[in-house]
């Protein structure tokens, strides 16, 4: 059970002989696109993935641990990424007071506009 968005379960890391049962349950197919996997050329390689990320309130129990390919890793881990970084938002949004959030740097503040010579907001000198 995740906690907050900002902490999760930490990693588990496999054996060889439970890398090698892990990918003799999922018959050397990615959980994924459902591609052949393995060792040799002719098949793509793999790691052990997370079927729910850790970051969004998975776990490092067996069910929740699959072979993912190489090409499938990527797409998945940035999709995660995405909606972590969505969930803490999201979470911020509602958590913290809108008058303590930090505000731009950026903003631009009324009656000012920005030198680009200075790099900065200077106050406006038109009437």
């Amino acid at each position: 059970m995740m906690q907050s968005p900002w902490h999760h379960e930490p990693r588990k890391y496999l054996t060889e002989q439970q890398i090698a049962k892990l990918f003799l349950e999922h018959d050397g197919k990615c959980w994924k696109c459902g591609c052949k996997i393995g060792v040799t050329e002719m098949r793509r390689n793999w790691t052990v993935g997370h079927k729910l990320a850790l970051e969004l309130g998975g776990d490092n129990s067996w069910s929740n641990l699959a072979p993912e390919c190489e090409l499938c890793k990527p797409v998945v881990d940035a999709a995660d990424h995405k909606a972590a970084g969505h969930i803490r938002r999201a979470a911020t949004k509602h958590i913290v007071p809108k008058s303590m959030r930090k505000k731009s740097a950026l903003s631009k503040k009324p009656g000012y506009k920005f030198d680009w010579r200075a790099g900065r907001y200077v106050k406006d000198e038109q009437p």
